[in-house]
């Protein structure tokens, strides 16, 4: 089968012929309709600092947003059957560490996982992933939204723990897929929201607008700090998500919060950032981590919202291609190009 390759500790991708994977008892076998690119995919693909973990595993089939068809179940599999359209949910966990035990396993000590973590992904035309992260997907719900539902998990986390309320004023600090993810989170929690882009951002900002953000703020023309203190009076945004993955927004963020607001942390970052935790402290300000997802109830209750129709992520879909067109979805991701990039094997 073709199957997308990390194959060396560099930048770049393979497309590689390889054996498809055969479930071991607790795995399934899933016939994979569609796979995103994850901005950790981009991460890997480019070798940026952080991603030294997955040298032990190379080469490996890079991919974890996927849907399909299950087609073989191994042993003692009992919660998926051959036939059955899934979707790839929550990281699997040991069940026995710590944080595993509160439900939290995407934290998990010995964290196995595919894609990043060891096992191959599903960028591929089949995966083998343990069959207890499976997810069976709603009747009317397509494999191209099953193949988003992990990518809106994380923003609906994001959302979750930031403990927004409807009639406030928020922030997403770029309009990448989580960050987009996050408004159509958002715009079904009521507050008013603010997202920052680049003049190259245009055609993610059009989408944002699409999923209900309701001002925009380009940075190459305004600074974003004052144009959010102008849109809010002075006071300051209630919540900020940072979705950049640019260190220096982590200060903007909290430059542009009102005393005692929340800066939500979503992006991954290749350098450290640099804090003034002078205003930080004298104004109780909060920064919160948001990574994964917060256990199966976010996943309950996005899928239900995507069931009920109340909130549609395919906006976000700019490309759709097959493997054979490995680098180039990932240069068109790396680029900003794309919104989100779906391979269809």
């Amino acid at each position: 089968m073709k199957a997308i390759v990390k194959a060396r500790p560099a930048p770049g991708v393979e497309v590689r012929d390889v054996p498809v994977p055969e479930p071991k008892p607790g795995w399934a076998q899933v016939r994979v309709k569609a796979v995103g690119i994850c901005g950790s995919d981009v991460h890997a693909y480019e070798w940026t600092h952080g991603y030294e973990f997955m040298e032990k595993s190379l080469p490996l089939i890079l991919g974890h947003e996927f849907s399909g068809t299950v087609v073989k179940v191994g042993q003692g599999v009992t919660n998926v059957k051959v036939g059955d359209r899934v979707f790839m949910g929550p990281g699997r966990g040991c069940g026995t560490c710590f944080y595993c035990r509160i439900g939290r396993p995407q934290n998990c000590l010995n964290r196995a996982g595919i894609g990043l973590f060891g096992n191959d992904g599903a960028m591929a035309e089949y995966v083998a992933v343990p069959a207890d992260t499976l997810w069976t997907m709603p009747d009317n719900m397509s494999f191209e939204v099953g193949a988003l539902c992990e990518p809106l998990a994380v923003s609906v986390n994001a959302v979750y723990v930031s403990g927004v309320r409807p009639g406030q004023t928020v922030v997403v600090l770029g309009p990448g897929p989580i960050g987009l993810l996050a408004i159509l989170a958002l715009s079904a929690a009521g507050p008013r929201i603010a997202v920052t882009g680049t003049t190259a951002d245009g055609k993610r900002l059009e989408v944002a607008r699409r999923l209900g953000a309701d001002v925009e703020i380009n940075v190459d023309k305004e600074d974003p700090v004052s144009a959010v203190m102008k849109l809010t009076g002075g006071f300051g945004a209630d919540v900020v998500y940072e979705a950049t993955g640019v260190p220096e927004t982590i200060q903007q963020g909290l430059d542009m919060l009102r005393k005692g607001g929340v800066l939500v942390a979503i992006g991954i970052h290749a350098r450290p950032a640099k804090l003034d935790l002078i205003d930080f402290v004298r104004s109780a300000k909060t920064i919160v981590g948001s990574y994964g997802q917060c256990g199966p109830s976010v996943w309950r209750e996005e899928v239900e919202m995507l069931r009920r129709g109340d909130i549609d992520p395919t906006p976000i879909v700019s490309h759709r291609l097959p493997l054979d067109d490995a680098v180039k979805g990932f240069e068109l991701a790396r680029t900003k190009q794309a919104v989100k990039v779906l391979f269809t094997p």
